[in-house]
């Protein structure tokens, strides 16, 4: 698993950049001379509530690439204030990637699943589900939820059921 720039963030790419401010030597290289990587490498938002975010130095107005005035929500000051913010939910993925014996090396396996529905375990005792779809989908639950990123929709029903809302990845510790 890799954390790209500003992924632990939920920041997106940045589409909408001046023509003359892009300088990505791939894009420079390109034959069509539009593809590369300036929109993913936008300074990340460190604090502030305005671009640039508190990334350059006060004596410096902007960065090499604006940031998008909206990103005031993402900074990672406003984010470490709330543990249901995407850098909460990376944080406690880091912690139990790193505190749990079954994401480290070791076999995947494939599980059979519903449609838009990803499901694979790994051991000892971890299943992880994903709802790549566009609507809830009802499952059972395989154990004790470790770790969701969406709550919304995760109480498990007393039949031992659960719905899933769409875009919702679930990590489960289960009996081995």
């Amino acid at each position: 698993a890799y954390v790209y720039q500003g992924e632990e963030l939920g920041l997106e790419e940045v589409l909408d950049l001046p023509p003359e401010l892009l300088q990505d030597p791939q894009r420079l290289r390109s034959a069509d001379g539009v593809s590369g990587r300036d929109g993913c490498r936008v300074p990340l938002p460190w604090g502030g509530t305005a671009p640039p975010f508190n990334f350059t130095p006060l004596d410096i107005i902007d960065g090499w690439l604006p940031a998008p005035a909206h990103w005031a929500a993402l900074t990672v000051e406003a984010q470490r204030r709330d543990r249901d913010s995407m850098l909460g939910l990376y944080q406690e993925a880091l912690r139990l990637r790193r505190d749990h014996p079954a994401l480290g090396d070791g076999a995947l396996e494939w599980k059979a699943s519903p449609d838009g529905m990803l499901v694979f375990s790994r051991e000892p005792g971890f299943v992880c589900t994903v709802n790549v779809g566009d609507e809830r989908v009802e499952l059972a639950a395989p154990g004790e939820v470790l770790l969701a990123s969406a709550p919304v929709g995760m109480e498990v029903e007393s039949d031992g059921t659960v719905i899933l809302p769409p875009d919702t990845a679930v990590w489960w510790a289960v009996e081995h």
